[in-house]
């Protein structure tokens, strides 16, 4: 695998992603050949693969180890297309199922007239903001707008030029709004330090009020659910469900994705929007 490795870091992906096409390749190895025609292909990954976002995944993986298999053999693009057509086709009908899947989840916990909404959410936070409940605002903004887990939110609050390093998280007060540094939270190994600038000015006279966010001492759970009281004491994960049931074009997953630090996939599969309560 060493050669294909190489074949996938020219493409300038980065390490996760090789890895994940490297194990995934060999795991179709061990029961299939990839070989012309390859119209057997979807057959197979039907055949040992249950999960819609596996078959998938597991299609885009044989489809990059075709391209390294015929990288030397200096088809034409117009003849390559016609050689890789049926991979193409069963990956174009699997993204469309596993959109499907995930539109079909939103649209029925959607239709729970309990669940709480995206307004109810908006609403608490002014109050909690003309209730001069600092803490518990800026606690509601991170997880509402960036969907952010508990960790992400343990951080000192400081001032522009003040001595911050990169084995804590930090917001950082500017004229501009805040910077949020996030160094430490669950997934931080794979997509390292994230940076965000949060522009929202009652965000910033709230967060001013703050020493700290959450420190690391805290009980974060109960702080959480004492913050979110007036809407059920939702936790991260729940509110996280609840923006992600009313954001889930695939353009905004990949938004989600980026703020929380997680794949697409895992969005959709293990934050199961059928189990919001």
């Amino acid at each position: 695998m060493d050669k294909y490795r190489s074949y996938l870091k020219s493409h300038n992906l980065n390490d996760k992603t090789i890895k994940n096409h490297i194990g995934n390749i060999s795991n179709y190895l061990t029961d299939f050949q990839v070989e012309r025609p390859y119209m057997d292909v979807g057959e197979n990954i039907d055949k040992k693969y249950d999960t819609l976002s596996r078959r998938k995944n597991m299609c885009q993986s044989v489809s990059k180890y075709i391209g390294f298999l015929e990288s030397k053999n200096l088809l034409s693009h117009k003849a390559y297309k016609e050689l890789i057509k049926p991979v193409h086709d069963y990956l174009k009908s699997a993204n469309n199922a596993w959109q499907a899947h995930a539109e079909e989840k939103n649209k029925s916990i959607g239709q729970d007239p309990d669940l709480i909404q995206p307004k109810q959410i908006i609403k608490y936070l002014k109050d909690l903001d003309k209730n001069d409940r600092h803490l518990d605002y800026v606690l509601l903004h991170l997880m509402w707008h960036y969907q952010c887990r508990n960790l992400d939110m343990v951080g000192a609050v400081v001032q522009h030029g003040a001595f911050t390093d990169e084995d804590r998280n930090w917001f950082i007060i500017h004229n501009t709004g805040v910077r949020w540094i996030r160094n430490c939270y669950k997934t931080s190994k794979t997509y390292k330090q994230k940076v965000i600038n949060i522009t929202s000015k009652v965000f910033k006279r709230n967060i001013l009020k703050l020493e700290h966010v959450l420190k690391p001492n805290d009980n974060m759970h109960r702080v959480i659910t004492n913050a979110t009281s007036g809407i059920g004491s939702l936790t991260e994960s729940k509110i996280a469900k609840i923006y992600m049931l009313h954001n889930s074009s695939p353009e905004q997953l990949k938004k989600i994705r980026n703020n929380r630090g997680t794949s697409v996939d895992t969005l959709v599969d293990n934050y199961n929007l059928s189990s919001v309560d």
